[in-house]
């Protein structure tokens, strides 16, 4: 018990449950069971460190904390606006990039029409050449 609760287990992960108690102690569950003022003893024991480790943080952590919070707000807020105007700037790229395709399409269109009216649809398309 006294492994446990000093954090120098040597047979177990050191967390304090009762199952580690009697495997560092290297006896059966069963002989354990029937010890039951070492029971009440180790309840006691855990009862006694949970309560001392729920002390308040001290006011001057406590403060760092706070401010250390703040920083990291503002900068969240700041890498969030960031992020808000690349996003911005990206859809009206999208935006003219869309609007040049729908244009060159229309170009093309267009010179497929004029090329049509010339030869009279009689354009052969190309093969393109076999490479051995």
């Amino acid at each position: 018990m006294a492994k446990l609760l000093a954090g120098t287990s040597q047979r177990t992960d050191g967390k304090l449950t009762w199952h580690n108690v009697y495997t560092e102690a290297g006896i059966p569950r069963a002989t354990a069971a029937r010890a039951k003022d070492v029971i009440t003893e180790w309840q006691e024991a855990v009862r006694t460190r949970s309560q001392s480790d729920a002390q308040p943080l001290p006011s001057e952590q406590t403060q760092r904390l706070k401010e250390e919070l703040d920083q990291r707000t503002q900068e969240a807020a700041a890498t969030h606006q960031a992020l808000r105007e690349t996003i911005r700037i990206m859809a009206n790229q999208i935006q003219a990039l869309s609007l040049a395709v729908e244009q060159k399409d229309a170009t093309i269109a267009n010179l497929r029409a004029e090329v049509a009216a010339v030869a009279g649809n009689k354009v052969v398309p190309m093969k393109a050449p076999r490479h051995r």
